[in-house]
């Protein structure tokens, strides 16, 4: 299982990259620039649940960045949370 941190945005070609590679089992956080996705309303991160890939999104993110109601497919955590993730999955990738 592996935690895939997101930070490359809507108009990046990374965020397909990354949907090709996770697998069920896998986590996805969204940083930065990647919290546009949680907005899409097509859902890249319907996508993602929908093959068994669980999709967060900082709180601290949203936030900067305006997005007061992320996509319902896509959960808000913290800081401390992130940590609980980077402990609990065995592998990390960043995707910038």
């Amino acid at each position: 299982m592996t935690l895939h941190c997101l930070y490359a945005g809507l108009y990046s070609r990374i965020p397909q990259q990354l949907m090709s590679q996770a697998a069920p089992g896998d986590c996805v956080l969204l940083l930065g620039a990647a919290t546009e996705l949680a907005l899409e309303t097509q859902s890249w991160a319907e996508a993602l649940t929908g093959r068994g890939v669980v999709v967060y999104a900082l709180d601290a993110d949203l936030q900067a960045s305006g997005i007061l109601r992320p996509n319902a497919s896509v959960h808000g955590i913290d800081y401390a949370r992130w940590v609980e993730l980077s402990v609990q999955q065995r592998n990390q990738r960043l995707w910038r």
